[in-house]
């Protein structure tokens, strides 16, 4: 359940980001990173950045505008149910996104 919005820096450009973040379900997407990173892509591992599992919902250079929109969402009575039941893996090479693999996520 998503039911905050949280205002985050960009660590690879000048921007700020406003991210939905869960409440419940906090540990499975934790969990599901950390299996993510044992294996061939282990060696993509940033520890020097938290993970924070979210849904990204607007970025801006102005970090003000962000945090006024947090804000606003922060004050309503936020609550999105949603289920997270495919996963893509994809490479972003600066210009554009590329598909790497699928994966059907079970129960």
């Amino acid at each position: 359940m998503l039911r905050s919005a949280l205002v985050v820096a960009d660590h690879f450009a000048d921007a700020w980001h406003v991210f939905l973040v869960p409440d419940e379900g906090n540990s499975r997407f934790i969990k599901l990173q950390d299996r993510l990173y044992q294996g061939p892509i282990a060696h993509e591992l940033r520890l020097d950045i938290s993970y924070i599992p979210h849904l990204g919902i607007a970025s801006n250079a102005d970090s003000a505008i962000c945090k006024a929109l947090a804000d606003d969402l922060n004050g309503m009575n936020l609550a999105i149910q949603g289920q997270i039941s495919e996963l893509t893996i994809s490479d972003y090479d600066g210009t554009s996104v590329h598909d790497l693999a699928r994966a059907i996520l079970g129960e």
